[in-house]
């Protein structure tokens, strides 16, 4: 009953936001769409930026409530933080190692989030399967 939803970087969308077939409510069934996905997706970044932006802890900003439900959206988030790597480099590429388990940094990378989202990028590009 309960899986993961997946969205690709084109708004195509498998499953739901929820990882139920449907909700239920008073006045019918409510099916979540694409966009409620992306939407959640932005909204709990835009939080987890706007509650991290003064934070020089790396174990807060990785231990951040926003940036947990991130990865707890599995892998249909990976496109959409790989989308935003491309737009400006972010710790929001913390993410990727909590949803895949990959570590593609090199040891150069460490502290350097240019390098590192660059690391990530190149990562995506030998593993297409999360490209969408």
């Amino acid at each position: 009953m309960y899986g993961l939803a997946t969205v690709d970087l084109h708004g195509d969308y498998r499953g739901n936001l929820w990882g139920r077939s449907q909700a239920s409510s008073s006045r019918g069934h409510y099916e979540a769409r694409p966009r409620d996905y992306v939407a959640r997706f932005y909204e709990l970044k835009a939080r987890w930026e706007r509650d991290t932006a003064f934070s020089s802890s790396l174990d807060e900003i990785i231990a951040s409530p926003c940036l947990q439900d991130i990865m707890r959206m599995g892998e249909a988030a990976v496109p959409l933080i790989l989308r935003e790597l491309r737009a400006q480099p972010s710790l929001i590429f913390l993410a990727l190692h909590g949803i895949t388990g990959e570590n593609p940094l090199p040891d150069s990378a460490r502290g350097d989030i240019a390098a590192a989202t660059n690391a990530w990028l190149d990562w995506a590009s030998r593993n297409p399967v999360y490209v969408g």
